[in-house]
């Protein structure tokens, strides 16, 4: 394991006295966003760190947020039942939605921007860029419990306990429903639309094969806690997920990773608490509850991997869309910009 010099990789950071949700990147990579528990957004200068705004939103904690990388939009769901849809740049609100004594839990846009998907209870609301609700989901039976798009934005994934259901926003209707006996906490379907995966409550990631067949369900046991973070290969043929104080990666080329012993990322010494590919690259960072992040290349015969520590639990990262740079957000308000350590597609480390 490599230890670089860390003040080459922190380009800087800044403290907010707040916990950190999730932070993004906007405006190509040059505004940096961090949603709080206070109900606070707040922007930041990539390039000087500089304050830029800082709003509040929420008068609970935000739970859930995503944004329109495209469109320059943020929306945020809190503890006050509320769901808002934002302009970054000048702050002027969207699209407002709220139902008191619900919070708004899940979040996300559609990769190409132009739809956002939010639930809370047992309904899914779907809006267009401009703020028009595009279709209202209700299920009768269980709580929403994950939402995730296909890279594609035409198919979302809908979990819950008892199951997955795929609905096609093209078509305005739902395609399927994967049954599971057991509740759905993270959800993902992998790029090439050969496999829906999920953690679960009971420590074990399910996986359905795509098109489906009755009994072709995959299991993957043994695992020390509730597998919450999931994060594909850009080609498809990779899955990572955590594992207490490691970070697995499943091989899903061929035949899939049936009867495939699965890559260890070590070097934690806590709880993974985040991890994620690159968009289209083959770096894989991670991030624990100690503070520590790791840069892997699970696609090299011999792993390199590079740590930075930022000493206080990681709550969130993200990479910017060139690649070149990873968001950092703790559980005591520090926000955190790092350069990638090693260069693409070559496994060395960066100059």
């Amino acid at each position: 394991m490599l230890f670089p010099d860390e003040q080459q990789q922190i380009i800087w950071r800044r403290e907010l006295d707040d916990y950190i949700r999730q932070v993004f990147f906007t405006n190509g990579d040059e505004v940096i966003i961090a949603t709080t528990s206070s109900g606070t957004v707040w922007a930041y200068a990539r390039e000087d760190a500089h304050r830029i705004f800082s709003r509040k939103l929420h008068t609970g904690a935000i739970i859930a947020s995503d944004i329109s990388q495209q469109y320059g939009i943020l929306a945020t769901g809190g503890e006050d039942g509320i769901f808002l849809m934002t302009n970054i740049e000048f702050g002027d609100t969207i699209y407002k939605f709220e139902e008191q004594g619900k919070w708004i839990e899940h979040i996300v846009f559609s990769p190409n921007g132009k739809y956002v998907a939010f639930a809370f209870d047992k309904m899914v609301i779907i809006l267009n860029v401009t703020g028009e609700v595009y279709d209202t989901l209700r299920f009768s039976s269980n709580t929403i419990s994950a939402l995730s798009w296909h890279n594609d934005s035409t198919t979302l994934c809908i979990g819950s306990f008892g199951g997955v259901h795929l609905y096609s926003v093209r078509n305005k209707e739902k395609l399927q429903f994967l049954a599971l006996k057991n509740a759905v906490v993270s959800l993902t379907i992998s790029p090439d639309k050969h496999y829906v995966c999920c953690g679960t409550q009971d420590y074990q990631v399910h996986i359905w094969p795509l098109p489906y067949e009755p009994g072709s369900d995959l299991y993957m046991h043994g695992f020390p806690s509730k597998v919450k973070f999931l994060s594909w290969h850009f080609n498809g043929f990779l899955l990572a997920t955590n594992s207490g104080k490691e970070v697995i990666v499943w091989d899903f080329s061929g035949d899939g990773p049936h009867n495939r012993a699965p890559r260890m990322m070590e070097g934690h010494n806590r709880t993974v608490k985040a991890i994620s590919f690159q968009y289209n690259d083959d770096v894989l960072v991670s991030g624990d509850e100690g503070g520590l992040i790791l840069f892997f290349c699970p696609l090299e015969d011999s792993v390199t991997d590079f740590v930075v520590n930022v000493d206080h639990e990681i709550t969130t990262l993200m990479w910017s869309p060139n690649d070149r740079y990873v968001l950092v957000g703790t559980s005591v308000g520090t926000i955190v910009l790092l350069k990638c350590p090693i260069n693409h597609k070559q496994g060395l480390r960066a100059s």
